[in-house]
């Protein structure tokens, strides 16, 4: 590798939304047009000097199917014309195979014949480049099981529905074997199905008045994808009575009490006279309870909790944690009673930020967008007025902030940046 080819590595921001190859030219690239050009067929034109490319494509390929590979293609500072080669080999054989001509930026159309599943590699070629990377193919067809509930008694007939799909989410006629396992692991049943012309189909298993009790297993496969799903078979009786928790709102903060109503009637409509209990539990890496009270039931009863205080910030609910009340209703006369749980979440502030890039890499000098969405913490959007702090690093790791101040309406706003021209890291 030479020095100039060397620096231009250093200098490439690297791109791998799903699955990228190439390098970028030293020095920022001007503006590209904001169009998607398609690549033209195969010409006669003169290729320019390719120094820089970059080409996306999915990293699980589906079999039968014609999927689309974007490629850029730079000289120096400017896009290039050039013809591109698209190859998907398995070994020395080259399975599928796509031409183009790429005026600076467009697409390949790649359409895979029927393959086996396995691992692949997909070759692009050009004018002074070539690359190669591992892809996987996998068979296009999506299978999908579901039941018209999830538990059922001695005695009922399960339906079952099989939905398939092509690797584009439109209906597929397909074969179908419908197994299913009851508690004890049991194979109690096999179909061989058919979809049809709108990928669906009806199952009916009857329940014997006997059955073992648990959870039952039920398989659904096409070819080598499948579905699976749970349901249970339980001797069971519908409670006497409904308990509901109504609160001020879905969320409060750690300093808020926490309010609501507990109703309670029968499924003729009567209100049921008793009391309610509310234990709440507040997790902390464990369940640990902070509150508990009575309260008298004619129908409905309001109740006010104490803050939580503190709770244990939960990743995948961006930082928010949550509490737990178990209300508890017994019937005054009989002592029966009904129970439901309800989860509250608890906010460190009444507005959650979020920042969602266009990409997760940029290139110096071109203009990179950032969605800023606000919302309160049950996801309704909110109005604001958002300080955004940006620290650019350069490439000699020497920092460059900016401020802005963005007004985000409707609970979204656009972010429009310009990385500095040695900026490598944002």
């Amino acid at each position: 590798m030479d020095a100039k080819t060397h620096r231009a590595r250093r200098a490439a921001v690297a791109l791998a939304l799903i699955l990228s190859f190439g390098i970028s030219c030293a020095g920022p690239l001007p503006p590209t047009p904001t169009s998607r050009p398609q690549a033209t067929a195969v010409a006669l034109a003169a290729d320019d000097p390719v120094d820089g490319y970059l080409a996306v494509a999915p990293r699980v390929l589906q079999s039968g199917q014609t999927h689309t590979i974007s490629v850029s293609l730079f000289h120096g500072q400017q896009p290039a014309n050039a013809t591109v080669r698209l190859s998907l080999r398995k070994g020395s054989e080259t399975v599928a195979q796509a031409d183009g001509r790429v005026q600076g930026r467009g697409e390949l159309t790649l359409t895979l014949p029927a393959l086996p599943e396995g691992d692949y590699e997909l070759d692009l070629s050009g004018r002074g480049f070539q690359d190669k990377s591992s892809v996987r193919v996998e068979e296009g067809t999506l299978v999908f099981l579901e039941s018209d509930k999830p538990i059922y008694k001695p005695g009922q007939t399960v339906h079952f529905r099989i939905l398939t799909l092509d690797a584009q989410l439109k209906p597929l006629a397909a074969a179908v074997t419908l197994e299913v396992a009851d508690a004890k692991g049991l194979k109690v049943f096999k179909k061989e199905v058919k979809t049809d012309d709108y990928g669906m189909a009806g199952v009916d298993l009857p329940l014997s008045s006997e059955p073992n009790l648990g959870v039952w297993k039920a398989t659904a496969q096409a070819g080598k994808r499948q579905a699976q799903l749970d349901v249970r078979v339980e001797r069971y009786v519908l409670p006497k009575y409904e308990v509901k928790v109504n609160l001020a709102r879905e969320w409060v903060l750690a300093s808020d009490p926490i309010k609501g109503t507990i109703a309670a009637e029968y499924s003729y409509g009567k209100p049921v006279q008793g009391e309610a209990e509310i234990v709440a539990t507040r997790y902390v890496g464990t369940w640990q309870e902070f509150a508990r009270i009575t309260r008298e039931l004619d129908g409905q009863v309001d109740f006010s909790l104490p803050a939580a205080g503190y709770v244990a910030g939960v990743p995948g609910a961006k930082g928010m944690g949550n509490v737990q009340l178990e209300v508890t209703v017994r019937e005054k006369s009989t002592g029966y009673e009904e129970k439901t749980t309800q989860l509250v979440t608890v906010a460190q502030a009444p507005l959650v930020l979020s920042a969602i890039p266009e990409s997760v890499a940029f290139k110096p000098g071109l203009p990179l967008s950032i969605l800023l969405v606000a919302e309160t913490p049950d996801k309704k959007p909110a109005d604001a007025m958002v300080a955004v702090d940006v620290n650019y690093t350069t490439g000699n790791f020497q920092n460059k902030p900016e401020a802005r101040q963005v007004t985000v309406k409707g609970g979204k706003a656009l972010l429009k940046l310009t990385p500095p021209a040695d900026a490598i890291m944002l």
